[in-house]
């Protein structure tokens, strides 16, 4: 399954920018490059808000802060986890 993210953007020409793939937990998802919140990539991934959300960069994943914002430019990749941590 693919979600289109798309919102009234236009360019010069007139045109919607080209969307972008990205990979959210093994899944592919085309969406519009730009600026997301955190919370905008789990809605668009299906993430339950509880998880942390990382994304791929330089060969390890870095934990991205709720209010972090991301600049999608295609080709990213994402995966979530549940918190680490805390007692058992």
């Amino acid at each position: 399954m693919t979600a289109q993210v798309q919102q009234d953007k236009t360019s010069a020409g007139g045109k919607k920018p080209p969307l972008v793939e990205i990979s959210i937990n093994s899944k592919k998802f085309s969406i519009e490059p730009g600026n997301y919140t955190v919370d905008d990539l789990k809605t668009i991934g299906s993430v339950p808000a509880t998880e942390i959300l990382s994304e791929l960069k330089n060969g390890k994943f870095h934990d991205l802060p709720n209010n972090a914002h991301v600049e999608i430019k295609g080709d990213e990749v994402f995966v979530s986890h549940a918190p680490s941590g805390g007692s058992s």
